[in-house]
């Protein structure tokens, strides 16, 4: 499946190249391929925009805007191609975000995302529908801590509803001038109108930064579903800026549902920043 968007990745990478010449910035373009366990491809382009120059001259190079505290605006569509086997043909989905950061260090985010899964050409509907809302209360204990309270609302055409509410928790742990160790946590709780896919999660992150344009990264994401059934997420991942503004991204996550059903994902991204 990668076989046939290389000559695109490649494009995109010379243009993102050419275009990252910026000391500070205020703009970041990226673009995201995702093999899900070969069963489907999604090719995913954002774009996020800063309203005040970052700097990043301090810190790791990834957590520039995180640690600049800067309100953004952020949007990104996705495409999601599935085998012929599938109930679906394929996914469309696109999302816009605000992030506003108050003198303070309060920060206020809305956000909605509509997704539209296309039927199989002999199903009817043709199309499901799916919107979904978000506001979240954050707040920057300093310059390296920070913790987020969200909210979130979806809907379905076929009048599915659910409800979630989110804690985010993100620590950046200086170990010398250079070295930095982040620290991330999310704890879910999701509440289903049926209460068929009513869920509980804890998610728990680790970046490493042995140096300003390095990061290695691992992951644990453990869901519960009702009583019984659970999933695990294992993900390991590496991003690695070839200078200042220009960024490549490798991750892998290994998926177990039940007690004997695996998966995995594997996500590429190329970012410029200008």
């Amino acid at each position: 499946m990668y076989r046939n968007l290389a000559p695109s990745i490649v494009a995109v990478a010379c243009f993102l190249a050419n275009t990252a010449t910026a000391d500070t910035f205020n703009s970041e373009v990226k673009l995201q391929l995702a093999d899900n366990n070969s069963y489907s491809v999604s090719l995913s382009p954002n774009y996020r925009y800063y309203l005040n120059a970052v700097d990043d001259s301090f810190g790791p190079l990834e957590m520039a805007g995180f640690l600049n505290q800067t309100s953004s605006i952020f949007t990104s569509f996705q495409n999601t191609n599935l085998p012929r086997y599938s109930a679906y043909s394929h996914a469309l989905s696109g999302s816009v975000e605000a992030d506003f950061v108050f003198e303070n260090g309060v920060n206020l985010g809305l956000g909605g995302v509509q997704e539209r899964w296309y039927f199989d050409s002999s199903q009817n509907p043709l199309v499901l529908n799916v919107d979904t809302k978000q506001l979240d209360f954050g707040y920057y204990i300093n310059q390296f801590n920070h913790i987020n309270l969200g909210y979130q609302s979806m809907s379905s055409s076929e009048d599915q509803t659910m409800k979630t509410f989110i804690l985010k928790g993100i620590s950046l742990i200086p170990l010398t001038e250079s070295r930095y160790l982040k620290l991330e946590a999310v704890v879910k709780k999701a509440d289903h109108i049926a209460n068929v896919w009513d869920s509980q999660s804890i998610e728990l992150d680790t970046t490493y930064y042995p140096q300003y344009n390095l990061g290695l990264s691992a992951g644990l994401d453990y869901t519960v579903y009702g009583e019984q059934n659970n999933q695990i997420i294992y993900s390991l991942g590496t991003q690695y800026f070839f200078d200042t503004d220009f960024y490549a991204a490798i991750n892998m996550n290994m998926i177990m549902q039940g007690c004997e059903n695996w998966s995995s994902q594997q996500i590429m991204s190329l970012g410029a920043r200008f």
